[in-house]
């Protein structure tokens, strides 16, 4: 534990940094506890404290841009609707038909993750590097065959549920078909690529990266249930919303699975390419012409 959560003095340039890291980001010497996180060596630990940084970030943070973009949202509707005389019975019904609109998700949906990614990057600052740099290693690309795999998992689960007389989506997946069907292209780059990257920062090199400082398994168990929960919706828990949760569970275990054992560019590429080739069907199932 100490290891893990205290700073290392190099015994080479006496600069201190995390252990974690394997060795000395300044003159490379190895950690002289070099045998007690060699089980980092394929992540990018950045100290706990940006790891806790990118988790609260991403859990809180988005939670509350989603909510500041509705307030926005709402007041320059309503100040839309007013000037076009709207009042009263009028205007309420007006805003109510609003916020449940794909529109209302399109604006609060991808100008949350816009502004969310951005603010990563600034936390990141030189630790971004760290993380692109990662793209260069061959092994990183079997994160695209992962996320395949993932998707076609994903796939295969959605089938045992509709067997089971549950017919549908739960609300985050329904959302995601409309917001999809209505702006395709946008909803590849933010869904398919943004989203990927952010929830990669927050729950894979955030919540996994310093939750592994405590216990590797602890990490994998507590990484899957907050990444299923986080697709729950708890205003409406409805069967749907408990059979698909577990799905959301398994593919939290596996994606932290890829980022332990291949690195964040894994990571990212099988989110991202689960994510993309997903919303690909769907877009491709939206132009197919109806019988």
């Amino acid at each position: 534990m100490k290891t893990h959560f205290h700073s290392e003095i190099c015994t080479q340039c006496g600069k201190k940094y995390d252990p974690c890291r394997g060795n000395c980001p300044n003159c490379g010497k190895e950690s002289v506890d070099f045998a007690e996180v060699k089980g980092f060596a394929h992540m990018t630990p950045m100290g706990w404290g940006k790891e806790l940084t990118l988790f609260l970030t991403g859990l809180v943070g988005l939670q509350l841009l989603m909510l500041a973009m509705q307030l926005i949202a709402m007041a320059t509707t309503k100040g839309a609707y007013e000037s076009a005389g709207l009042s009263g019975a009028s205007l309420k019904a007006a805003l109510q038909s609003f916020t449940g609109s794909v529109t209302f998700y399109e604006v609060v949906d991808f100008s949350a993750y816009v502004i969310l990614f951005c603010i990563m990057l600034v936390i990141l600052d030189k630790d971004l590097y760290r993380l692109t740099e990662k793209f260069k290693t061959g092994r990183s690309y079997y994160g695209l065959i992962c996320g395949v795999g993932i998707m076609f998992f994903s796939m295969f689960y959605g089938i045992i549920v509709q067997m089971s007389g549950l017919k549908g989506n739960n609300n985050n997946q329904s959302i995601i078909n409309d917001v999809v069907a209505d702006s395709p292209l946008l909803s590849l780059v933010i869904f398919g690529l943004i989203g990927p990257f952010v929830e990669e920062l927050t729950y894979r090199v955030g919540l996994f990266g310093i939750l592994k400082r405590v216990n590797v398994y602890f990490a994998y168990i507590m990484t899957a249930i907050i990444f299923g929960l986080i697709h729950f919706d708890w205003q409406n828990p409805t069967a749907l919303e408990w059979a698909y949760l577990p799905d959301y569970m398994i593919s939290g275990v596996l994606f932290a699975l890829v980022y332990d054992k291949f690195g964040f560019a894994a990571s990212f590429l099988a989110h991202a390419g689960n994510n993309f080739f997903s919303l690909l069907l769907s877009i491709l199932a939206n132009l197919a012409p109806n019988k």
